[in-house]
């Protein structure tokens, strides 16, 4: 048989789109000094990356259509991508497990998370089995560095206020982009960016992997932060050796603060 092509895998199938579940949404911090200068030290970002094909096939849900646990969703997204990027398979935990974790973090209510939550438990304890070795914030807006953080920690762990309509452009296979007329953010919601090229950032969410224009993202994205997970300790990633990220990183964060 013939395999989809690119553009038939990122809109194969009926889609459904989930819940939100940001519990805190935030604001770009006014003042926020932008890492170009830490990102132009490296070469330019290529023209485009594509980390999601790494994952078509293996697209979950997570309950993210049941629970606002979109957090959880995207550091177990995080994982399956990290675990790609290494070259071996991070298997969806299970409903069960999913479910525990989250409302072992909210206190057994369905009230969402912010990431910084699920940042700091991934750091300390673990989540699914896994831990980070480094974590930072980046300026959202900042293009350069927005795609820098794709192609050289393997996506961007990310949250925006999503407007109403979002959901009815996932359904429908559109991107999201803006809509004419006055149409704020309702709501906020977490997924990973795990690709872009000249025209759109790539998130996985609900499921599938959705196109982003710049034009949304400029408007309704609101925080990313860089992950380098426990997969690289020992395995070098996209744009080499991983231990040296983590002082890399130090800079960064170093940067933003």
């Amino acid at each position: 048989s013939v395999a989809p092509s690119e553009s038939e895998q990122l809109n194969m199938s009926e889609r459904k789109a989930g819940k939100f579940g940001l519990n805190t949404v935030f604001e770009v911090l006014a003042g926020l000094r932008p890492v170009a200068s830490y990102f132009t030290t490296l070469s330019a970002p290529p023209a485009s990356v594509d980390y999601y094909s790494l994952i078509q096939g293996a697209l979950t849900m997570a309950l993210n259509d049941t629970y606002g646990d979109c957090t959880i969703a995207g550091i177990e997204h995080y994982w399956q991508l990290q675990a790609a990027l290494a070259k071996t398979t991070f298997p969806y935990p299970g409903d069960d497990l999913t479910k525990s974790t989250y409302f072992g973090l909210t206190g057994g209510q369905d009230t969402g998370l912010d990431l910084s939550t699920v940042v700091a438990a991934a750091t300390s304890t673990g989540l699914f089995g896994h831990k980070l070795i480094g974590s930072g914030t980046i300026h959202p807006h900042d293009v350069t560095t927005l795609q820098q953080t794709i192609d050289i920690f393997g996506g961007v762990y990310s949250a925006a206020q999503m407007p109403k309509n979002c959901q009815q452009q996932f359904a429908d296979h559109q991107p999201w982009d803006v809509a004419p007329g006055h149409n704020p953010g309702v709501d906020g919601h977490c997924f990973n960016l795990v690709g872009y090229d000249a025209d759109f950032l790539y998130a996985y969410t609900w499921g599938a992997i959705q196109k982003v224009t710049y034009t949304w993202w400029k408007f309704y994205g609101v925080q990313g932060y860089a992950l380098i997970s426990d997969y690289f300790q020992t395995v070098s990633g996209p744009m080499g050796d991983y231990s040296q990220m983590e002082s890399d990183l130090q800079v960064l964060v170093n940067a933003t603060s």
